[in-house]
């Protein structure tokens, strides 16, 4: 894989998952050039031929993954870092984590992680299908809340999702007025009242969209001319936010 400048082992582990990354930045108009379509060649292709269901087997894999990162994949995350520098998580002195500028997107995202809704991307319990390693537990996370928040948290922290779920009534949040769009692909989809098996109801006062596409697809107005399911629900948002505008008046 070209990281064997990684010190720690679970910083390795989370390098694999970059990957995986990948396919929350897919988007309806993204062509075959993709990261993510990439890393998927790299697996699948061999000679020329597509594999099968069943793949090329483990071997073939782990070798064409590392043959991956050293020939593309490792210059288009770290560019001219080393690896230490550009994947390792313990080095409290970097910039990723000293960075307080009001802009940083990241580290507000992080607060709230840290605190509220601890969405960790770690490896599964035992006896679940994994695609990320187990070796990534939640402490993993948790300590880089100490590294990015040393004055708030002196420990690592557990964040305080009963309380959220809690405050905002989780799945059986009914809120009027409240729209939700969200997307088939996109992989925070468990996370909302589209999840699978919850089967929460679409009604006019609290409308659910989904539609095909990924991450936020529904954000982007140009998602809407490749992709009909997008139109849908973009037009809907609009419908009702235009009812739900003239439906306020002012208080006096």
């Amino acid at each position: 894989f070209g990281l064997g400048d990684v010190v720690h082992v679970d910083d390795f582990a989370t390098a694999l998952q970059y990957n995986l990354f990948d396919w929350q930045s897919l988007q309806p108009d993204v062509g075959p050039g993709a990261a993510f379509f990439e890393f998927c060649d790299a697996l699948e292709v061999k000679d020329g031929v597509n594999a099968g269901p069943e793949g090329w087997g483990l071997e073939n894999a782990i070798y064409s993954w590392g043959n991956f990162w050293n020939t593309t994949y490792y210059s288009y995350v770290c560019g001219n870092e080393d690896a230490e520098t550009c994947l390792g998580t313990y080095d409290t002195s970097q910039s990723y984590w000293t960075n307080v500028t009001v802009n940083n997107a990241n580290r507000s995202w992080f607060w709230m992680v840290c605190n509220q809704v601890g969405w960790y991307q770690v490896g599964p319990p035992e006896g679940q299908p994994a695609i990320v390693s187990r070796i990534l537990q939640p402490i993993y996370e948790e300590r880089q809340c100490v590294n990015m928040f040393p004055q708030a948290f002196a420990y690592p922290p557990e964040p305080t999702t009963a309380q959220t779920d809690m405050m905002y009534d989780g799945w059986n949040l009914n809120v009027p007025r409240l729209f939700f769009a969200n997307g088939l692909r996109d992989p925070w989809r468990e996370a909302t009242v589209s999840a699978d098996g919850l089967f929460k109801a679409n009604t006019t006062s609290m409308p659910i969209y989904e539609g095909d596409g990924f991450h936020c697809s529904d954000l982007i107005v140009e998602n809407a001319i490749v992709d009909s399911t997008i139109a849908v629900v973009q037009e809907a948002g609009l419908m009702y936010m235009k009812e739900w505008l003239a439906e306020w008046t002012p208080s006096t």
